[in-house]
């Protein structure tokens, strides 16, 4: 397609439903959008979290990998949506919900062993994903304000 094409094309947005034409343009947008984040929650999963890479095992310890893995996935979504409303409040910008939950996932020990000391302790280790998550996990797009989790 040439790129004039594409620019022309760059503000439309067409959206093909099996929805009664009774349902208003704005409501079939909301369930695009919800659709989207749960889309990339799922991406995030298998690619970040790897919850998609099962061995050969016995059901018992199948099912502690899965409860192991939905609890990593919890504490990264939880970790991410704090760190995302103070990097909101104090430097007005978005991060990437994707990028933070990858980053936060390969921290998940170090987060346990902090929560184990003190809740001072946890404090400062998460005063300290901060700076790192304004640095590397900036969106460079415009801000989507439509999340499930944040």
């Amino acid at each position: 397609m040439p790129k004039e094409n594409v620019a022309a094309l760059s503000g439309l947005t067409i959206y093909i439903t099996n929805l009664p034409p009774t349902i208003s343009v704005e409501k079939i947008t909301q369930l695009y959008r919800v659709r989207w984040q749960i889309e990339l929650r799922f991406k995030t999963w298998k690619s970040h979290l790897k919850i998609h890479q099962i061995k050969d095992m016995k059901m018992e310890r199948w099912l502690c990998h899965v409860y192991c893995q939905c609890i990593v996935m919890l504490l990264s979504m939880i970790t991410t949506g704090f760190i995302r409303k103070v990097v909101w409040k104090t430097l007005n910008k978005f991060i990437s919900e994707d990028l933070t939950i990858r980053m936060i996932s390969r921290m998940i020990n170090r987060l346990v062993l902090e929560s184990k000391k003190s809740a001072r302790s946890w404090s400062l280790f998460f005063k300290s994903l901060i700076p790192t998550t304004e640095k590397f996990n900036l969106k460079s797009t415009k801000p989507e304000p439509h999340t499930l989790f944040v």
